[in-house]
């Protein structure tokens, strides 16, 4: 069995079309005898089934059985295109966000480099800004900066 090709959304959608025009209802195999076989929908035989080529019996189940199954089956694509669509969003958010993190953190990582004279082992870093102070260690800056030396969430 050879591996099939993935569905295009224009095949999709020639399945959307022939199901809608396509008689509704649950499809259902009748054995007359070996040789003869019919689907019918209801009370209403849909397809004749004596000229298929053997096994008519196992033929006709997949005919009927694919019927039943198309609405299911494009149920599921739909449902699955709106997850995906869904995930998508949430990820191009979330790579947004993570650029905007990333630009914030820049500054706070490089102060590593800018408090000379600070002690190696110091707690405490203060800085004073427009009346704010603004308190951090050098383990801080230093694993700001290896957070955004190892990419932190940009891959695509």
């Amino acid at each position: 069995m050879t591996t099939p090709t993935p569905i295009t959304a224009d095949e999709i959608e020639v399945l959307r079309q022939l199901e809608h025009k396509a008689t509704q209802g649950e499809w259902r195999v009748t054995i007359a005898d070996e040789q003869e076989a019919w689907i019918a929908a209801g009370n209403r035989r849909i397809i004749d089934c004596d000229e298929l080529y053997e096994p008519v019996e196992a033929n006709a189940a997949l005919i009927a059985a694919a019927r039943n199954a198309v609405p299911r089956l494009l149920a599921a694509i739909d449902e699955q295109a709106q997850e995906i669509a869904r995930l998508t969003r949430e990820r191009d958010e979330a790579r947004a966000e993570n650029a905007e993190l990333r630009a914030a953190l820049m500054p706070f990582a490089m102060l590593d480099d800018d408090v000379s004279g600070v002690p190696e082992d110091a707690d405490v870093v203060s800085i004073y800004c427009r009346d704010v102070s603004f308190h951090f260690t050098l383990a801080d800056c230093r694993r700001a900066r290896a957070t955004l030396e190892q990419g932190g969430g940009d891959e695509r």
